[in-house]
């Protein structure tokens, strides 16, 4: 594998990470207690609905979009540029 390759690749997986921590620690944080809203809800959501619907699309949009590029660099196919029946002839 190339270095260029590498180095993307392990910068998608970086990505991947930040997006992954994100969706497990959202802004604002968790509610702690039960006094009026579930604990471990992020608070986010209750403060400020839209501004937590929007973050949730983006990080859902960035991490998948994340798994993707992996799988791309991860393809042998993308960058060989033959099909998986022909490597076989």
């Amino acid at each position: 594998m190339s270095s260029s390759i590498q180095m993307a690749n392990g910068t998608s997986q970086h990505d991947n990470i930040e997006a992954y921590q994100a969706g497990l620690n959202p802004p604002g944080g968790f509610w702690s207690d039960d006094t009026g809203h579930k604990a471990g809800d992020p608070i986010l959501h209750d403060v400020n609905h839209r501004r937590y619907k929007t973050f949730f699309c983006c990080n859902a949009f960035s991490f998948m979009s994340s798994i993707v590029v992996i799988m791309l660099l991860l393809s042998r196919n993308v960058f060989s540029g033959t099909r998986a029946n022909d490597r076989n002839k």
